[in-house]
């Protein structure tokens, strides 16, 4: 049985392994700086960025990060699917379907989830097509700061 709960301190370890496992495969373009994940930690504990923890049958079994914003196109709030990471032994059990269907039911009166996914990445692209969610026709860019 699937559940989803906020990060708590005693997550803080189990999380830190399952970002550096994120960001070592094919969810991401490029590896985070070692100390990202100490802030990341922090924001979610200092509530400027949800974060949960994912559970099947009371073993932790991966996480998410879903930051929200304000958007005038959308017209309210928009929650990102940041980061969803399912640890590799329970990949292919239905997990992540399970995950979504959370998802959409907690955020069901949220006007837009955005989301990015690799384009190595198919499987899970093809996720969350069944979900609904389309290509965008935005190119991305950033600019990011050196420190």
């Amino acid at each position: 049985m699937l559940t989803v709960r906020d990060f708590t301190e005693k997550d803080r370890t189990a999380y830190m392994a399952m970002s550096r496992d994120f960001y070592g495969g094919d969810s991401a373009i490029a590896p985070v700086c070692e100390d990202n994940f100490s802030k990341t930690f922090e924001a979610v504990l200092n509530k400027n960025v949800r974060g949960c923890i994912i559970e099947k049958d009371g073993k932790r079994a991966g996480y998410a990060l879903l930051p929200c914003f304000w958007s005038c196109e959308a017209g309210g709030m928009t929650v990102v699917l940041d980061e969803l990471y399912i640890l590799p032994e329970f990949r292919g059990s239905g997990l992540g379907s399970q995950f979504m269907e959370w998802l959409l039911n907690e955020y069901e009166n949220t006007p837009r989830i955005r989301l990015e996914v690799c384009k190595a990445n198919l499987r899970v692209k093809h996720l969350y097509e069944r979900y609904g969610f389309k290509d965008l026709p935005y190119l991305q860019m950033t600019r990011d700061k050196t420190l």
